[in-house]
Protein backbone atom coordinates (compact mmCIF):
# COMPACT_ATOMS: atom_id res chain seq x y z
CA UNK A 1 0.00 0.00 0.00
CA UNK A 2 2.84 2.37 0.85
CA UNK A 3 4.34 2.05 -2.62
CA UNK A 4 1.02 2.86 -4.30
CA UNK A 5 0.50 5.87 -2.04
CA UNK A 6 4.06 7.06 -2.66
CA UNK A 7 3.62 6.87 -6.43
CA UNK A 8 0.24 8.62 -6.19
CA UNK A 9 1.68 11.44 -4.05
CA UNK A 10 4.61 11.97 -6.41
CA UNK A 11 2.37 11.95 -9.45
CA UNK A 12 -0.18 14.27 -7.78
CA UNK A 13 2.49 16.81 -6.80
CA UNK A 14 3.87 16.89 -10.36
CA UNK A 15 0.35 17.22 -11.78
CA UNK A 16 -0.40 20.11 -9.39
CA UNK A 17 2.80 21.79 -10.60
CA UNK A 18 1.76 21.59 -14.25
CA UNK A 19 -1.82 22.62 -13.51
CA UNK A 20 -0.29 25.80 -12.07
CA UNK A 21 1.50 26.43 -15.38
CA UNK A 22 -1.68 25.62 -17.30
CA UNK A 23 -3.89 28.03 -15.32
CA UNK A 24 -1.30 30.81 -15.52
CA UNK A 25 -0.97 30.37 -19.28
CA UNK A 26 -4.72 30.64 -19.72
CA UNK A 27 -4.83 33.65 -17.37
CA UNK A 28 -2.12 35.32 -19.46
CA UNK A 29 -4.07 34.66 -22.65
CA UNK A 30 -1.54 32.12 -23.94
CA UNK A 31 -2.98 29.29 -26.00
CA UNK A 32 -2.32 25.81 -24.55
CA UNK A 33 -1.89 23.17 -27.25
CA UNK A 34 -1.63 20.08 -25.05
CA UNK A 35 -1.19 18.85 -21.48
CA UNK A 36 1.25 16.03 -20.70
CA UNK A 37 1.20 13.82 -17.60
CA UNK A 38 4.50 12.00 -17.58
CA UNK A 39 7.55 12.93 -19.63
CA UNK A 40 6.46 14.16 -23.08
CA UNK A 41 8.49 11.46 -24.85
CA UNK A 42 7.98 7.82 -25.77
CA UNK A 43 4.74 5.76 -25.77
CA UNK A 44 1.63 7.48 -24.43
CA UNK A 45 -2.14 7.36 -24.25
CA UNK A 46 -4.05 10.14 -25.98
CA UNK A 47 -7.06 11.45 -24.07
CA UNK A 48 -8.84 14.79 -23.83
CA UNK A 49 -9.20 17.26 -20.97
CA UNK A 50 -12.17 19.19 -22.26
CA UNK A 51 -10.94 20.69 -25.53
CA UNK A 52 -7.28 20.13 -24.65
CA UNK A 53 -5.40 17.00 -25.77
CA UNK A 54 -4.15 15.07 -22.74
CA UNK A 55 -1.18 12.79 -23.28
CA UNK A 56 -0.46 10.29 -20.51
CA UNK A 57 3.06 8.95 -20.91
CA UNK A 58 4.22 5.58 -19.66
CA UNK A 59 7.21 7.50 -18.24
CA UNK A 60 5.11 8.89 -15.41
CA UNK A 61 7.78 10.96 -13.66
CA UNK A 62 7.31 14.41 -15.08
CA UNK A 63 4.70 16.59 -16.80
CA UNK A 64 4.54 19.47 -19.22
CA UNK A 65 2.23 22.09 -20.71
CA UNK A 66 2.72 22.73 -24.44
CA UNK A 67 2.24 26.40 -25.33
CA UNK A 68 3.29 25.85 -28.93
CA UNK A 69 6.85 27.14 -28.72
CA UNK A 70 9.33 29.05 -26.60
CA UNK A 71 8.13 31.31 -23.82
CA UNK A 72 10.74 33.88 -24.86
CA UNK A 73 8.37 35.26 -27.49
CA UNK A 74 6.18 36.64 -24.71
CA UNK A 75 6.79 39.68 -22.51
CA UNK A 76 8.99 39.10 -19.46
CA UNK A 77 6.12 39.56 -16.93
CA UNK A 78 3.95 37.06 -18.84
CA UNK A 79 6.85 34.61 -19.10
CA UNK A 80 7.64 34.94 -15.38
CA UNK A 81 3.98 34.43 -14.47
CA UNK A 82 3.79 31.19 -16.46
CA UNK A 83 7.20 29.91 -15.28
CA UNK A 84 6.77 30.63 -11.57
CA UNK A 85 3.17 29.43 -11.36
CA UNK A 86 4.31 25.79 -11.16
CA UNK A 87 6.36 26.17 -7.97
CA UNK A 88 3.65 28.50 -6.64
CA UNK A 89 1.03 25.77 -7.13
CA UNK A 90 3.17 23.33 -5.13
CA UNK A 91 3.64 25.96 -2.43
CA UNK A 92 -0.08 26.68 -2.23
CA UNK A 93 -0.90 22.96 -1.98
CA UNK A 94 1.69 22.56 0.77
CA UNK A 95 0.25 25.48 2.74
CA UNK A 96 -3.34 24.39 2.19
CA UNK A 97 -2.81 20.79 3.34
CA UNK A 98 -0.67 21.94 6.28
CA UNK A 99 -3.27 24.43 7.49
CA UNK A 100 -6.17 22.01 7.02
CA UNK A 101 -4.25 19.30 8.91
CA UNK A 102 -2.82 21.31 11.79
CA UNK A 103 -4.65 24.65 11.87
CA UNK A 104 -3.42 28.05 10.64
CA UNK A 105 -0.62 28.78 13.12
CA UNK A 106 0.94 25.32 13.37
CA UNK A 107 0.27 24.59 9.69
CA UNK A 108 2.23 27.64 8.55
CA UNK A 109 5.06 26.71 10.91
CA UNK A 110 5.15 23.15 9.54
CA UNK A 111 5.27 24.46 5.96
CA UNK A 112 8.09 26.85 6.87
CA UNK A 113 10.13 24.03 8.40
CA UNK A 114 9.78 21.79 5.33
CA UNK A 115 10.60 24.63 2.92
CA UNK A 116 13.68 25.63 4.94
CA UNK A 117 14.81 22.01 5.12
CA UNK A 118 14.45 21.61 1.35
CA UNK A 119 16.40 24.83 0.72
CA UNK A 120 19.19 23.77 3.09
CA UNK A 121 19.33 20.32 1.48
CA UNK A 122 19.70 21.66 -2.06
CA UNK A 123 22.23 24.19 -0.83
CA UNK A 124 24.27 21.40 0.77
CA UNK A 125 24.21 19.42 -2.49
CA UNK A 126 25.21 22.46 -4.56
CA UNK A 127 28.08 23.28 -2.20
CA UNK A 128 29.36 19.70 -2.17
CA UNK A 129 28.67 19.14 1.53
CA UNK A 130 26.26 16.37 0.53
CA UNK A 131 27.54 14.21 -2.38
CA UNK A 132 25.41 14.02 -5.53
CA UNK A 133 25.37 10.23 -5.09
CA UNK A 134 23.18 10.70 -2.02
CA UNK A 135 20.39 12.29 -4.08
CA UNK A 136 17.34 10.06 -4.49
CA UNK A 137 15.22 9.85 -7.62
CA UNK A 138 11.58 8.75 -8.00
CA UNK A 139 12.32 5.13 -7.05
CA UNK A 140 14.20 6.19 -3.93
CA UNK A 141 11.42 8.58 -2.93
CA UNK A 142 8.75 5.89 -3.35
CA UNK A 143 10.85 3.38 -1.40
CA UNK A 144 11.28 5.89 1.44
CA UNK A 145 7.54 6.65 1.32
CA UNK A 146 6.77 2.95 1.65
CA UNK A 147 8.86 2.73 4.82
CA UNK A 148 7.41 5.87 6.41
CA UNK A 149 3.77 5.09 5.53
CA UNK A 150 4.15 1.57 6.94
CA UNK A 151 4.89 3.13 10.36
CA UNK A 152 1.85 5.46 10.34
CA UNK A 153 -0.37 5.59 7.22
CA UNK A 154 -1.94 8.98 7.99
CA UNK A 155 1.00 10.91 9.41
CA UNK A 156 3.37 9.17 7.00
CA UNK A 157 1.29 10.19 3.98
CA UNK A 158 1.25 13.81 5.14
CA UNK A 159 4.98 13.73 5.83
CA UNK A 160 5.80 12.44 2.35
CA UNK A 161 3.44 14.93 0.70
CA UNK A 162 5.13 17.77 2.57
CA UNK A 163 8.60 16.55 1.54
CA UNK A 164 7.66 16.19 -2.13
CA UNK A 165 5.77 19.49 -2.33
CA UNK A 166 8.45 21.54 -0.56
CA UNK A 167 11.20 19.90 -2.63
CA UNK A 168 9.42 20.60 -5.92
CA UNK A 169 8.83 24.20 -4.85
CA UNK A 170 12.46 24.91 -3.98
CA UNK A 171 14.05 22.76 -6.71
CA UNK A 172 12.10 24.40 -9.53
CA UNK A 173 12.99 27.88 -8.27
CA UNK A 174 16.71 27.19 -8.72
CA UNK A 175 18.17 29.52 -11.40
CA UNK A 176 19.21 26.66 -13.70
CA UNK A 177 18.20 26.37 -17.37
CA UNK A 178 15.22 24.05 -17.95
CA UNK A 179 13.94 24.71 -14.42
CA UNK A 180 11.29 27.36 -13.78
CA UNK A 181 13.66 29.69 -11.98
CA UNK A 182 16.17 29.25 -14.79
CA UNK A 183 13.54 30.15 -17.37
CA UNK A 184 13.05 33.50 -15.65
CA UNK A 185 16.82 34.06 -15.61
CA UNK A 186 17.02 33.20 -19.33
CA UNK A 187 14.17 35.61 -19.97
CA UNK A 188 16.14 38.36 -18.23
CA UNK A 189 19.18 37.51 -20.34
CA UNK A 190 17.08 37.69 -23.51
CA UNK A 191 15.81 41.09 -22.44
CA UNK A 192 19.45 42.10 -21.85
CA UNK A 193 20.40 41.11 -25.40
CA UNK A 194 20.84 37.33 -25.56
CA UNK A 195 19.41 35.83 -28.73
CA UNK A 196 16.06 34.08 -28.07
CA UNK A 197 17.26 31.26 -30.33
CA UNK A 198 20.40 30.82 -28.24
CA UNK A 199 18.37 30.93 -25.03
CA UNK A 200 16.03 28.25 -26.39
CA UNK A 201 19.00 26.10 -27.39
CA UNK A 202 20.45 26.34 -23.88
CA UNK A 203 17.12 25.46 -22.27
CA UNK A 204 16.53 22.51 -24.59
CA UNK A 205 20.04 21.17 -24.06
CA UNK A 206 19.58 21.42 -20.29
CA UNK A 207 16.23 19.62 -20.50
CA UNK A 208 17.79 16.82 -22.54
CA UNK A 209 20.50 16.50 -19.90
CA UNK A 210 17.89 16.15 -17.16
CA UNK A 211 16.05 13.50 -19.18
CA UNK A 212 19.31 11.58 -19.67
CA UNK A 213 20.22 11.83 -15.98
CA UNK A 214 16.81 10.61 -14.76
CA UNK A 215 17.30 6.97 -15.85
CA UNK A 216 20.76 6.98 -14.28
CA UNK A 217 19.33 8.16 -10.96
CA UNK A 218 16.56 5.54 -11.18
CA UNK A 219 19.14 2.80 -11.84
CA UNK A 220 21.18 4.03 -8.85
CA UNK A 221 18.08 3.86 -6.64
CA UNK A 222 17.23 0.34 -7.80
CA UNK A 223 20.79 -0.89 -7.21
CA UNK A 224 20.65 0.65 -3.75
CA UNK A 225 17.48 -1.28 -2.96
CA UNK A 226 18.82 -4.68 -4.02
CA UNK A 227 22.16 -4.41 -2.26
Amino acid sequence: MGIAIGVALLFAAVAIHEIGHFLAARLAGVKVHAFYLGLPIGPHLTLHLGRYPLYVSFLLFGAAVDTGGTLYRFSLPKQALISLSGPLANLVSLLLVSVLSFGPQLGLQVSKIFLETAAISFGAIASGVVPVEAVSGPVGIVSFANQIIAIDPVEGTLFIFFIISSSLTIFNLLPLPALDGGEVVMGLLVKAGLSPIKAEQISRASLRLLIVLLPLVIIKDILGLIR
